[in-house]
């Protein structure tokens, strides 16, 4: 569960605090290497839920729903790039026509 959280932090920097929202091979395969550790992570669930857990199985599965979030936000933010970057330029030739 670790690995993946580490996994993630890589993640995350490379792709909100760089200046293009581009997603790169090596990206890819830290998105799928999240994805399947995620997946496993859903039949560690179902086995602490058999074993009636009733600690760590509602823990793992709020981490689980969250993460599947996470992967719906990069989503939407990939398919809205263009359109937030073609907003970004109008700013800025507002503010260069006007020196703001």
């Amino acid at each position: 569960m670790f690995t993946r959280h580490l996994l993630e932090v890589v993640l995350l920097r490379q792709v909100y605090f760089n200046s293009e929202f581009e997603i790169k091979s090596y990206l890819k395969v830290l998105l799928g290497a999240i994805l399947v550790l995620n997946c496993f992570l859903i039949k560690l669930y179902v086995d602490l839920e058999n074993q009636d857990s009733i600690w760590w199985a509602p823990v793992l599965l709020q981490d689980i729903v969250l993460h599947f979030y996470i992967f719906l936000q990069l989503a939407i933010e990939w398919a809205n790039w263009g359109q937030r970057e073609q907003q970004w330029q109008k700013e800025q030739l507002f503010m260069e026509q006007f020196e703001l």
